[in-house]
């Protein structure tokens, strides 16, 4: 008997690890029905391509030169404000990609912090740098909108939420992982010096009667069964010469990024979901062994 009880509680442990463990599952086949606010329905998504650009304004507290100059180093913060805007999506199983329009993220003041910060021994030439980053978690302003107008809103500051015709279609709240890549010669480099973002955002509001799970199930549904949904972004980003202004003794630059990938779904159902479901399995498990004692 004690044998067993030890094997049940492995069991229970095992299960929850396992769950714990994954990694976001993602979801194909989705719909996106914005039929209900005059526009089309997209269905059986697999995941959908993005391009857009983020406008960067990084501190530097680094000061090199007896004063005369500032550089990056561990923990520098920065705020960005992003626009993204869908091309198309892949359905699942295969077949052509299709247009999408009208939809947009949009990020307002996004922040985050530099790390592992290779600055050249304090070169004052940003193109010197290596870093990696990560963005603040918990942060709520990030969301995806539609937009039933002229697309003039592809500048980050140019996107105004409370404009009409504008509907929220998802609220976000950033976890991880979200974070990315500033390879040396980013900064300004042009398309030969590609940094990586990937961000997570958790579903933590959104229009009723819009998103579908690949069963038909809307998303508002699911939730209050204790279910998660999250939008899993990933991102190449680029920096031309142009679009990079520093200036030599300032303690900061700001630079126009632009961005190309995709983002996907992923549904997790929660915690308490599989906590529920091993102990069921456990009670079924110990439900048997009783019979057979009897036998």
């Amino acid at each position: 008997m004690k044998r067993f009880k030890m094997f049940l509680c492995a069991m229970t442990l095992s299960l929850f690890m396992a769950a714990s463990a994954q990694a976001l599952p993602l979801m194909f086949g989705w719909d996106l029905d914005l039929t209900s606010l005059g526009g089309p329905k997209y269905e059986n998504i697999r995941s959908v391509s993005v391009v857009g650009s983020s406008y960067l304004t990084q501190n530097l507290t680094g000061v090199g030169g007896g004063g005369a100059y500032y550089y990056m180093q561990e923990g520098d913060a920065f705020f960005e404000t992003s626009i993204l805007y869908q091309l198309s999506f892949v359905p699942e199983g295969g077949g052509l990609p299709q247009n999408m329009q009208h939809l947009y993220l949009w990020g307002n003041n996004i922040t985050g912090t530099v790390k592992n910060v290779d600055n050249a021994g304090a070169s004052p030439n940003p193109a010197d740098w290596d870093f990696d980053y990560s963005f603040d978690l918990g942060q709520t302003n990030l969301g995806m909108y539609y937009y039933d107008g002229p697309a003039n809103v592809l500048d980050p500051f140019s996107f105004d939420p409370t404009a009409p015709g504008v509907t929220q279609l998802a609220q976000f709240q950033l976890v991880a992982p979200s974070a990315g890549t500033g390879p040396e010669g980013f900064l300004g480099g042009g398309d030969e010096f590609t940094g990586k973002t990937s961000m997570t955002g958790l579903f933590i509001d959104f229009e009723p009667g819009v998103w579908f799970t690949p069963g038909g199930n809307s998303f508002e549904s699911m939730v209050a069964m204790g279910y998660d949904y999250y939008a899993l972004l990933s991102l190449d980003n680029v920096i031309a010469p142009n679009n990079f202004n520093f200036v030599f003794g300032d303690d900061f630059f700001t630079s126009l990024i632009e961005h190309d990938g995709s983002y996907r779904l992923a549904e997790v159902p929660e915690p308490t979901t599989w906590l529920l479901f091993g102990t069921g399995l456990l009670g079924l498990a110990a439900l048997g062994r009783r019979k057979m004692q009897k036998k």
